[in-house]
């Protein structure tokens, strides 16, 4: 895959966070109901990138690359477990996308789950920035 093609690929995939903050316009009274499941969804979506991840780094026979992420995933979790803020976003998704230019297969995989994982993060995001005024 060459280097523009990757770049679109991740634009898209990066996407998703836009695709959350609509969907926190479109529904606003719903997300003071389903914040928590937003939480727990972006939650465990990062644990399946990670699994991806570890998974593909594995297969490569990339240990210490797989030691470095896997101790930065896991640090960032238990980071936004203990302190949610919105700074976290950044960092997150610069893992993601240093991660992405790592994986040797399974990009397109690992893409999708970065675009499903923008949905509760922009939604979350948008909350954080600027609650929603209920009529």
């Amino acid at each position: 895959m060459s280097l523009f093609s990757q770049l679109a690929v991740l634009v898209l995939a990066l996407a998703g966070i836009l695709c959350g903050i609509a969907l926190s316009y479109i529904a606003p009274e719903e997300l003071s109901v389903g914040k928590k499941y937003f939480i727990w969804l972006k939650r465990v979506l990062w644990v399946i990138l990670l699994g991806i991840m570890s998974y593909n780094l594995f297969l490569a026979k990339e240990n210490i690359l797989l030691g470095i992420d896997a101790v930065l995933f896991i640090g960032l979790l238990i980071l936004e477990f203990l302190k949610e803020n919105k700074y976290f976003y950044i960092l997150n998704y610069a893992l993601l996308i240093a991660t992405y230019f790592s994986l040797p297969s399974n990009q397109l995989l690992f893409t999708s789950v970065i675009f499903l994982y923008g949905f509760p993060s922009g939604t979350l995001l948008r909350m954080e920035i600027s609650p929603p005024k209920l009529p």
